[in-house]
């Protein structure tokens, strides 16, 4: 397991890797605040105990006497895209890909997510998709996420819940020892964290990862009665994806 573990720990932060400006350093400029309650921002180009001397943009240069002057700071360049949010009321929909990881193996995941975002940074939704475990299933579950902050870097919370479907529904022929066998659904969890970048103002990228729970039944029908096996898969699951509103 801990070869697999460190394999999908590696293809998903280096996958993630290759997604631009996730980190990036942010440029200063000058910011020349007025008594009069207007803003000024650019190269401040001198500075004297009677005026003030600033650029804007488009080369502007503006000569001020200090009298006029509240304060003079420098600041992080002003960008639109540092509005940019998920955590934006209107619908949204989502769309992953990524590995579910147990115990000496690890299997496919794809997944989507349609539903409804608020102004708070909690999401709700629907999350379907095809999932492996060592079994191929359709999970149905409620999808709830927060994110708590409202800016272009944010990390969120995932919670989800609901109920599985086999892809196998029907295994096995009849013979002395059975009529068949047939495989049920179960319960299906999931929790974990997870980093949106936000691309554009309606557009994210996405990477998480946490703990998935799901349980099948296998019946197997005798003759004489029937048999019911359990199973509980643990995984860790690793996701890249993408985001829109």
């Amino acid at each position: 397991m801990k070869k697999w573990l460190l394999s999908g720990f590696y293809i998903f932060f280096v996958l993630g890797s290759f997604i631009p400006e996730i980190t990036y350093a942010q440029e200063k400029e000058d910011v020349i605040y007025l008594k009069n309650g207007s803003i000024l921002r650019g190269k401040l180009l001198s500075k004297d105990s009677t005026h003030i001397k600033i650029e804007t943009i488009g080369r502007n240069v503006w000569v001020f006497e200090q009298a006029e002057v509240e304060k003079i700071t420098s600041e992080n360049v002003f960008n639109e895209k540092s509005s940019w949010s998920v955590s934006k009321k209107g619908y949204f929909n989502s769309v992953d890909m990524g590995l579910n990881i147990g115990k000496n193996q690890a299997s496919y995941s794809l997944s989507m997510i349609n539903g409804y975002s608020l102004d708070c940074g909690l999401r709700m939704g629907v999350y379907t998709g095809v999932e492996g475990v060592g079994e191929t299933i359709f999970p149905l579950m409620a999808s709830v996420e927060y994110s708590p902050l409202r800016k272009r870097f944010s990390p969120f919370v995932i919670l989800q819940g609901g109920y599985s479907f086999p892809a196998n529904y029907r295994g096995g022929e009849y013979d002395y020892y059975y009529s068949y066998s047939k495989y049920k659904g179960g319960l299906a969890l999931r929790g974990g964290l997870g980093l949106h970048t936000m691309l554009g103002e309606n557009f994210a990228f996405s990477i998480s990862g946490g703990y998935f729970y799901q349980v099948l039944t296998q019946e197997y029908s005798y003759y004489s009665g029937k048999t019911i096996y359990i199973y509980e898969y643990n995984r860790i699951f690793l996701k890249l994806g993408l985001f829109f509103k």
